[in-house]
């Protein structure tokens, strides 16, 4: 059983859309150091499987997406974090409000050209030295001729130079960066895909899967950038 969120057309499979993923596992790696104790805002938190790890070690996790039925969702998957309906051309809150801001596999997603007024909305809500946690796909041959939206809908690659223009021009200093994942991931991650939208099911990962993705996910991958800014002005 599944519906669609009317806003983004996108299928909410709860079998698939309630537990993280063991990907999302490795972001929520990703970011732990720089939760702690913080009040974090996450842009695009669909059904807010990343809360689900994630707010065990935050003061606060907020979770904001356009669509209005993966919120929710998410306040029933997670009740112990907060969520509404928002983007991130227009955040729902007042100037320097955050420690942390998570925009995991977002930046990709939002309307063409609007990733620096986007990236400046982000800024606006940080506090003086917040930190911005974004993950995106990496602007690689694999990881484009792996990518069927790439083709299919004009999906989004960033190279590492047009990432740092972006940041800097929005008053971000890159203090991390890293390239991870690779054919593992990014092929079990397309068949998963595949199985979710045709079968109305859940792929799960093996634990040759498991090890391999984890694997995949030390820096010195092509899949996905993976920086760390904080804000400077």
């Amino acid at each position: 059983m599944f519906f669609k969120d009317e806003k983004e057309r996108r299928k909410i499979l709860p079998i698939v859309d309630e537990e993280p993923s063991f990907s999302q596992f490795l972001n929520y790696k990703f970011i732990k150091p720089y939760i702690k104790d913080k009040k974090v805002l996450d842009i695009g938190c669909w059904t807010g499987q990343i809360e689900k790890l994630a707010v065990k070690d935050t003061g606060t996790i907020i979770g904001i997406d356009p669509g209005r039925y993966a919120i929710e969702f998410a306040k029933k998957n997670v009740p112990k974090a907060h969520f509404l309906v928002g983007t991130i051309n227009s955040i729902p809150f007042d100037d320097s409000s955050f420690d942390v801001v998570l925009l995991l596999e977002v930046l990709e997603h939002i309307p063409k050209d609007t990733e620096l007024s986007g990236l400046q909305e982000i800024n606006r809500i940080l506090k003086k030295d917040g930190f911005l946690l974004l993950t995106t796909p990496n602007n690689n041959f694999f990881s484009i001729l792996l990518d069927p939206a790439f083709f299919l809908i004009g999906h989004r690659h960033y190279s590492y130079d047009r990432l740092r223009e972006f940041l800097k021009k929005s008053g971000f200093e890159i203090t991390g960066f890293s390239v991870r994942g690779g054919f593992t991931q990014v092929l079990f991650n397309n068949l998963s895909l595949l199985v979710k939208h045709i079968l109305n099911r859940k792929l799960k990962e093996t634990d040759w899967v498991k090890k391999n993705i984890k694997k995949d996910y030390r820096p010195g991958g092509f899949l996905t950038n993976c920086i760390i800014a904080r804000k400077v002005k």
